[in-house]
């Protein structure tokens, strides 16, 4: 499984090695050390201001709505399986492994993969659309969001585990794992899928293999997977889309455009440039 994982990791490499050729970050800032120093030294810094709320792209409404009709499906179909006992019985008896002895099979360490690209991705000139002071609670929410959702309908559904030696659990359903891989893919997707959609592609290839690896194993159900994975992909979506309507009201009227916050790099070190005007 580990060379899975790094597979996947290098494919993200590649990936993003060929459309750092390609792409430049339209707000980039070219920053010269001062003259004083011995050696300067050219530095290239993604964003102008590491604080401010930068405006949406134009119908975000729209595409928030586009983007949750593949996991509104999913998730329907989810819940018509988990009304279906036959078919729920026919589908895990056709995709599971029957192991006597559980195995995780790498899931997880893999629900976490989209996280480990973010990190590889700037090493390669490709950074996240939003920026870091954004970014970084965006995907905290988006989990906590997430989370806070499959747990309460765990507790409120109270259904049985698949496997014979996890019959007295009763936390199936949904799939916390496949809601958590997905919640990694579709953060890792709004980040960097702008530069190259085999990056999302990737992404969500990995949280699938979650899922299904959470079937073969019998840890879970087809339908808490699939519920799962439109809990983890609906309510990162749905952080974002509220993120953008902030950001939409706050950039209008302007709020933040008096204080700058931004990192600074030289060739001797480096610091933190801060402004603001009263």
């Amino acid at each position: 499984m580990r060379r899975l994982l790094l597979l996947l990791l290098l494919c993200c490499c590649l990936t993003a090695r060929l459309c750092a050729q390609q792409t430049q970050p339209a707000d980039s800032l070219h920053i010269t050390a001062p003259s004083s120093l011995e050696a300067p030294e050219q530095m290239t810094l993604p964003y102008t201001n590491w604080y401010c709320f930068e405006k949406p792209e134009a119908q975000y409404g729209k595409r928030f709505l586009k983007e949750s009709i593949a996991p509104l499906a999913v998730g329907l179909v989810g819940l018509g399986i988990y009304c279906w006992d036959d078919a729920r019985l026919e589908i895990q008896d056709a995709l599971s492994w029957h192991m006597e002895t559980q195995r995780d099979l790498g899931a997880d360490r893999l629900r976490y993969a989209p996280y480990a690209a973010c990190a590889v991705l700037p090493m390669f000139g490709l950074y996240p659309k939003h920026k870091p002071l954004h970014s970084l609670p965006l995907a905290v929410i988006s989990y906590c969001f997430a989370d806070l959702c499959v747990n309460t309908i765990k507790n409120a559904s109270q259904e049985q585990r698949p496997h014979e030696s996890l019959k007295d659990l009763y936390n199936s359903f949904p799939s916390q794992h496949t809601s958590e891989a997905f919640i990694a893919a579709t953060y890792l997707h709004h980040e960097y899928g702008q530069y190259s959609p085999w990056i999302s592609v990737g992404g969500y290839l990995c949280a699938a293999y979650v899922g299904y690896a959470r079937i073969a194993a019998d840890y879970h159900w087809s339908n808490d997977v699939l519920v799962g994975a439109a809990i983890g992909t609906l309510c990162t979506h749905l952080v974002y889309f509220a993120y953008d309507g902030l950001s939409d009201w706050i950039s209008s009227r302007r709020h933040d455009d008096r204080l700058s916050l931004m990192p600074y790099a030289t060739s001797t070190g480096g610091g933190l440039f801060l402004s603001y005007e009263f």
